[in-house]
């Protein structure tokens, strides 16, 4: 059987990449700049993870868990 993602799941589900992004791009400017085992990089990594598993445990639903973003109607800035 197939689900389908309602338009309210699909706008939480579609801002999980850019804020997965976004702070993927900080984590490493962190470590870039602080060290990989500063506190502020270890922030962010721990936030990182974090958002990872929220978005695979909504994606468990998906139609098709190899499925872009894109392929979802989202679309997001990637750096």
């Amino acid at each position: 059987m197939r689900r389908f993602v309602t338009n309210e799941k699909q706008g939480a589900f579609c801002k999980l990449p850019a804020q997965i992004n976004n702070l993927r791009h900080l984590m490493i400017k962190a470590g870039r700049q602080y060290g990989l085992s500063s506190q502020k990089t270890l922030r962010y990594s721990e936030q990182l993870e974090e958002l990872i598993l929220q978005y695979q445990l909504q994606n468990r639903g998906m139609i098709n868990p190899n499925s872009s973003p894109a392929f979802l109607g989202c679309s997001y800035k990637t750096f």
